[in-house]
């Protein structure tokens, strides 16, 4: 039998670093979308604007300032972090984190930390929450349906490890 959560897991250790971030960012925004009704529209907004800005630069269509203003205006969206639109849209940040971390805290925009987030820590977050928050019925068009949460986590891992395969770059 194939684990996919722990297939998933050896997989994205094996990525390089440029491919993880990419995941991160993919991974973010795709919960997000599954868990669209669940946050208003002006937070997933700046949120998906926040995965957007943190996409260009490392594509390097835009630099870490774009990225700041991003973040400025995600916090600006956010709140206190009570809701569970908040608590949906902290997935963004989080992407943002594993991606970009270190060069934020070189540019002065955040505090530094020990520890940058990782592209497992990313997918078993985003896991978590849509099978918290999203709503079943627009999951439908994407992933099997279920109420079972470890149905949703396991659907929603075998979708990421596919997302692995279908984006991973040839060898050199």
């Amino acid at each position: 039998m194939i684990i996919i959560r722990q297939e998933l897991v050896r997989l994205l250790r094996q990525t390089n670093d440029l491919h993880a971030k990419r995941l991160c960012l993919s991974y973010a925004e795709q919960a997000l979308e599954w868990c669209r009704p669940a946050v208003d529209e002006e937070l997933l907004e700046a949120s998906l604007s926040y995965i957007s800005a943190a996409r260009d630069a490392l594509e390097g269509r835009a630099d870490i300032s774009v990225v700041a203003q991003a973040r400025a205006a995600y916090f600006r969206a956010r709140g206190d972090g009570s809701s569970v639109a908040e608590q949906v849209a902290w997935l963004a940040a989080l992407a943002v984190a594993a991606t970009w971390q270190r060069e934020m805290e070189a540019a002065g925009i955040v505090v530094p930390q020990r520890t940058v987030p990782s592209v497992t820590d990313v997918a078993k977050d985003c896991q978590a929450v849509v099978a918290r928050f999203a709503d079943f019925s627009e999951l439908a068009e994407s992933l099997p349906v279920s109420d079972d949460a470890s149905v949703v986590k396991w659907e929603v891992a075998r979708w990421q490890m596919l997302r692995v395969i279908e984006t991973a770059p040839l060898p050199e």
